[in-house]
């Protein structure tokens, strides 16, 4: 057998450091590693919306936008570039957000009183944005439509939204992520 080995207390101590500060380093390396590749993932796959208008169109000031889910289902909110019929008050490809009220061959009616709705439920009123009450300005914004494939009727909660209303259905291809509200 071989005969014990005394270490003096002082190396024991220098040894336990050494190897405390393999351990520090080691652990600090894969936080660091996990960490990044966390940051990498949510960037790829997710945004930070902040709405700055002093009045929104939904109840909603931050939200957070999934990059990868770009299917719209009803009721849902949805970010998406403005279509070209929004301008001049948008230009083409501002970022938007708005819920999702009808899917393709939804039928939306305008009717006289300016209520707006979707397969017969109440959606929204009004055309606050018009400031007009001209008739032959209001009959071309009233009546039927059958919402076509390829397109969506998006709204925001709020009556004074600019929203299809104005601007007609939305292709889906102008959408480019479903928001979840966070404050």
């Amino acid at each position: 057998t071989r005969p014990c080995q005394i270490i003096p207390r002082k190396f024991i101590f220098l040894r336990d450091c050494v190897l405390s500060a393999r351990r520090f380093w080691g652990w600090l390396t894969l936080c660091l590693v996990l960490a990044g590749l966390l940051i990498f993932w949510f960037v790829n796959n997710w945004r930070i919306a902040i709405d700055p208008q002093a009045e929104t169109c939904i109840d909603a000031r931050i939200l957070l936008i999934n990059l990868n889910d770009r299917t719209p289902q009803k009721g849902e909110l949805y970010a998406f570039y403005s279509p070209d019929t929004a301008s001049p008050v948008y230009h083409p490809g501002t970022r938007m957000i708005k819920r999702a009220v009808g899917a393709p061959g939804d039928v939306v009616v305008i009717a006289p009183d300016l209520t707006i709705s979707v397969n017969g439920k109440t959606v929204g009123h009004g055309f606050q944005h018009l400031k007009t009450n001209d008739p032959e300005i209001l009959k071309r914004f009233l009546g039927t439509r059958e919402i076509k494939p390829g397109r969506w009727w998006m709204m925001g909660d709020k009556d004074s939204s600019f929203d299809s209303r104005y601007w007609g259905t939305l292709p889906e291809a102008n959408i480019y992520g479903r928001a979840y509200v966070l404050f």
